[in-house]
């Protein structure tokens, strides 16, 4: 069995819970989301810190008091190559700047792939370090976001304040 750290990190929208190895971090979801349980269930998580969630619970503090706009906690995706070059693509996208889904499928060289970007987006188990967030609809309206869009608009208008 292989031991991962787990904490829960309190942030203004909501308890964040993080799950790192001792190299990279794994996954940052909100605590309501289920996919945790699920991901991690033949897994033992050690209710702890370490180094990675350590710094990850210093930049997502300074994050959300407008004073870090790009991470260095190292990440470690779970996904297929596509979600992976979408992911990537996502971190990409400049702080306070949003992007549609036919721009991230354009960039990774699938123009047409954009329902694909929108499922890598709903597939995506890091969340802020890989900001989905900043995905919009080509129109400009809000739209999916598995942590819910009223978090979605306010990371939004947190980065665009800062």
């Amino acid at each position: 069995m292989i031991d991962l750290y787990c904490e829960k990190i309190k942030t203004p929208l909501g308890v964040l819970i993080a799950v790192s190895d001792s190299k990279s971090l794994l996954t940052l979801q909100f605590e309501n989301q289920l996919c945790i349980d699920k991901d991690f269930r033949y897994i033992s998580l050690i209710n702890k810190s370490c180094e990675i969630i350590d710094m990850l619970r210093n930049e997502i503090n300074l994050y959300f008091d407008g004073k870090l706009k790009e991470f260095k906690t190292p990440l470690s995706p779970k996904g297929t190559d596509f979600q992976c070059m979408a992911w990537e693509e996502l971190r990409n996208i400049p702080y306070g700047e949003t992007r549609n889904y036919s721009d991230i499928a354009l960039k990774i060289g699938f123009p047409t792939a954009w329902r694909a970007i929108a499922n890598a987006n709903a597939n995506n188990r890091i969340l802020i370090l890989i900001p989905c967030h900043r995905v919009i609809r080509k129109s400009g309206d809000l739209c999916g976001y598995n942590a819910g869009i009223d978090r979605k608009k306010w990371l939004i208008d947190l980065e665009k304040r800062n």
